[in-house]
């Protein structure tokens, strides 16, 4: 017993220890940068804007992220998740969905398209959606990223760590360079 309070003691200072250190170091703005460069390749000058106004003038900031970043508190205590998704929100470069899945029949695939610019063939996610009425929003992003695959893209995930997921469409290219930068911005499905 004594052991075990011990152990679970030690996990309570590891994670006390940890968030004081991210308080104390906040957000690395260089790798928000690398990381957006990677991420919003078509939104590069929207980006370096969005970033120097945060590094330069957070009043500024607030007053135009303000209600989008209300979920944070204040710029100041936003973690490097929040930041990148803050701007891809704002910017229609990442969707939102409820974890009860698509609220609209294909919602994901059209957002899909919408972005790349072209139409999928979504041989997967019809056969996935053939097999089976009620389908999981996990299969499904699988079905949708394994189509997508099939022409050198994929449908990312961001580890939020809430009951929504946060997809973006990025190339395989880039799903390389951001897992190099920092594999822990996204979950596994």
């Amino acid at each position: 017993m004594v052991k075990l309070l011990i152990f679970i003691g030690g996990i309570i200072l590891v994670i006390i220890l940890e968030f004081l250190w991210r308080r104390k170091h906040g957000l690395n703005i260089y790798k928000a940068e690398q990381i957006g460069k990677v991420l919003f390749e078509s939104k590069q000058l929207r980006f370096e804007e969005y970033t120097k106004t945060y590094k330069t003038n957070k009043h500024n900031f607030d007053m135009i992220y303000g209600e989008d970043v209300s979920g944070v508190g204040k710029p100041e205590k936003m973690s490097l998740l929040d930041f990148i998704l803050l701007f891809g929100d704002h910017e229609d470069e990442i969707l939102t969905i409820d974890w009860r899945g698509e609220e609209n029949e294909e919602e994901i695939q059209s957002w899909c398209e919408e972005k790349l610019g072209y139409n999928v063939d979504w041989y997967l996610v019809k056969q996935l959606k053939a097999k089976s009425i009620k389908v999981s929003i996990e299969k499904l992003i699988q079905a949708i990223n394994n189509d997508l695959n099939k022409i050198n893209s994929n449908l990312i995930v961001f580890d939020s760590a809430n009951d929504s997921f946060e997809l973006a469409v990025i190339s395989t290219e880039n799903l390389n360079k951001l897992i190099m930068l920092d594999k822990h911005l996204l979950r596994k499905i």
